[in-house]
């Protein structure tokens, strides 16, 4: 049985963006895993760890 999610994918792309956008000004060298996981867990979704992100397809596919 798989767990629950913390948080769905489409939030989870959204959150990604605003990350690459505010934090990164647009520059896809700053984008590190952990710094992701580190602005999901501070915009609402405390404990968000960057194993759970790393394992997540949709993610991975966007960050690519």
């Amino acid at each position: 049985m798989s767990r629950k999610k913390t948080i769905t994918d489409e939030k989870l792309l959204e959150l990604i963006q605003e990350f690459f956008k505010e934090i990164c000004n647009g520059d896809p060298k700053r984008l590190k895993m952990a710094a992701i996981a580190d602005y999901v867990s501070q915009s609402g979704y405390p404990g968000y760890r960057v194993e759970t992100l790393r394992r997540n397809k949709a993610a991975r596919e966007y960050i690519d």
